[in-house]
């Protein structure tokens, strides 16, 4: 893994990228130690409310997907970093709340889990976990609307991030862990995501 992080991936990203990507998955191995040891141990409140979403930044290796969407061959850093670094918070929290709303269902329908994000967020906000859900599911609507609107002047940019959004999302409902087909949801295709007819891509 040493080797992985210190040579492999300044082979296909620029040194800033390289760094974060890097900085992301010691962030993630480093914070999935920590909640194994501490599960249930860390609890939101009133006066913590940023808890459950600073520690899903850390567990959700989403730094590292948001810079994947920005090879070094096709997106030069050096060049083109000023287009695509404003962006990358959004895509960042796309990555984190898409994961966690494509999980609801496995974890809190046919699942007990009571330590997840929309558990701890809303506790920590007073609200229902369905109303966690709902505002997540806000929230990943703006975040869409914002990256293509900030890129829409950059096609190629704002092409590569869709194909991200795309397979994020179809590769939820294929892989089994997720538990989607048991929805009997029909025909998810990475087309038919891009039209729209899942978590609003389009």
């Amino acid at each position: 893994m040493l080797r992985f992080i210190g040579e492999e991936i300044p082979k296909f990203y620029g040194s800033f990228a390289s760094d974060m990507i890097r900085k992301s998955i010691i962030e993630f191995a480093c914070s999935c130690v920590v909640e194994n040891e501490h599960h249930g141990k860390i609890i939101a409140s009133r006066t913590t409310p940023d808890v459950p979403y600073y520690f899903r930044q850390k567990t959700g290796l989403s730094e590292a997907y948001a810079f994947f969407s920005f090879p070094e061959t096709l997106f030069p850093e050096k060049a083109v970093l000023p287009v695509y670094l404003p962006v990358i918070s959004d895509i960042e929290r796309y990555i984190n709340l898409a994961n966690d709303l494509l999980s609801f269902y496995k974890e809190c329908v046919v699942g007990e889990e009571q330590f997840n994000y929309f558990h701890s967020h809303a506790k920590s906000n007073r609200i229902t976990p369905v109303e966690s859900l709902r505002s997540a599911a806000t929230d990943l609507t703006r975040c869409i609307h914002d990256v293509k609107a900030a890129l829409s002047a950059y096609p190629a940019f704002s092409a590569s991030v869709t194909q991200v959004f795309h397979g994020y999302v179809v590769y939820h409902c294929s892989s089994s862990w997720y538990r989607l087909s048991e929805l009997n949801l029909r025909n998810i295709r990475a087309d038919r995501v891009g039209n729209g007819v899942l978590l609003n891509v389009s």
